[in-house]
């Protein structure tokens, strides 16, 4: 973490979704303990079985946290992922390219990885959509300020 305050939001959030009745997989099992410790390490945190509607999942967090969620439809992946206000990346995870594909298009974000996540490349836009992508409006992307910029990674296994 970033500093002290930082740690203390994302213990916050962490908090919350534990009183909304979600499960933490692995990472801080006990937030209000966590806070007590006299520096600003956050261990990454893997939610489980989120409500949709969590300030959570409607909010960007800059913190080690991911949240994991099922549904039973495609479509109901891309309504909850799309109804956020931010659209920095996602990754799709499936041994079926051609269905991923057409989720990656249908998806309101600027980077999304079929089967792989990885830190941003040099050569990437580095952007997002929506809220997420208002620091892609300086230097030279300036001048596409009307435009979207989606990119799609695909990576060779069929296995997820």
């Amino acid at each position: 973490m970033l500093n002290s305050k930082d740690k203390l939001d994302a213990l916050a959030r962490i908090a919350e979704a534990l009183r909304e009745k979600a499960k933490i997989l692995i990472g801080v099992a006990d937030p209000e303990n966590s806070a007590n410790t006299n520096h600003n390490y956050l261990p990454p945190t893997v939610i489980y079985d989120l409500h949709n509607c969590s300030a959570l999942q409607q909010d960007e967090i800059l913190a080690p946290i991911v949240i994991l969620n099922s549904v039973k439809y495609a479509h109901e992946a891309i309504k909850w992922a799309n109804t956020t206000p931010y659209g920095l990346c996602a990754s799709i995870w499936t041994q079926n390219f051609d269905m991923a594909s057409k989720l990656a298009a249908k998806l309101d974000v600027g980077t999304t990885w079929i089967n792989d996540w990885k830190p941003f490349e040099m050569t990437q836009a580095n952007s997002g959509l929506k809220a997420s992508g208002r620091s892609s409006r300086t230097g030279p992307s300036v001048f596409e300020f009307y435009q979207d910029r989606k990119e799609v990674i695909l990576t060779g296994s069929t296995q997820p």
